[in-house]
């Protein structure tokens, strides 16, 4: 099985897509962006032009490094050119090599151990911070157990409220306005932006970032044209 890594151009405005594929150049395959997606509406498939970087025997890890590679050399997580949004091809871009690294340089490193006077601090932050500690020596008389008793008793949501009307009936409820801050990429809005961070492959943090760095709009205003649902590299 071969595999490769291609790019997509876009012939209006010169914007431009790396990604890689299990497969012949010939199969049919494109892409699988949702952000490639919605500019291909917006401008026309026929407007796009694919050029093959790299065609080789298909090896994952070996596949997802190339693209890794094309993505730092044009540096796609900041190039305004790019709709890919990260310079990494998602969780297995790692190599195994680096893991083993990663995992022996946080071998034996502890937590260190409380100090005296943290330990004291901490003890006096809890003291009387506590139901128990603040009816500490109480008792109820037999009176009061009785009536706590009496009023346990089948004592649901349902039955206490059993032949009441709801307190809303008949009244109508004025709704709430949402909290979310609609954020504009590339043409497309999305409702917030963890939205837009479930749709490439990020967090609500780096879509924040992208805000600041000026590849995305906050408080962009109407409702999304499009709504995608799976994540892009």
């Amino acid at each position: 099985m071969t595999g490769f890594v291609y790019k997509w151009i876009n012939k209006v405005n010169d914007k431009w897509y790396i990604g890689s594929h299990k497969g012949t150049t010939s199969d049919g395959y494109r892409h699988t962006s949702d952000v490639m997606k919605a500019a291909e509406i917006k401008y026309g498939p026929e407007n796009f032009i694919r050029q093959i970087l790299f065609e080789g025997e298909y090896e994952k890890d070996k596949i997802r490094h190339k693209e890794a590679e094309y993505l730092n050399k044009y540096d796609a997580a900041n190039n305004p050119q790019s709709y890919n949004r990260t310079n990494i091809t998602g969780p297995n871009c790692v190599s195994e090599e680096t893991r083993i690294k990663i995992s022996n340089s946080l071998q034996g490193i502890k937590r260190q151990p409380f100090t005296t006077e943290h330990k004291r601090r901490i003890g006096e932050a809890n003291k009387g911070n506590s139901f128990g500690k603040a009816n500490k020596g109480k008792t109820h008389s037999e009176e009061t157990k009785r009536k706590m008793s009496e009023a346990k008793k089948g004592n649901s949501y349902g039955k206490a409220h059993k032949g009441r009307s709801p307190w809303n009936k008949g009244k109508k409820m004025k709704p709430q306005p949402s909290k979310m801050k609609p954020v504009k990429i590339d043409g497309v809005i999305y409702p917030s932006r963890k939205a837009a961070g479930k749709v490439f492959g990020v967090t609500p943090e780096a879509i924040k970032l992208w805000i600041k760095r000026g590849k995305a709009t906050d408080n962009a205003w109407g409702r999304p044209k499009i709504m995608e649902k799976n994540n892009v590299r």
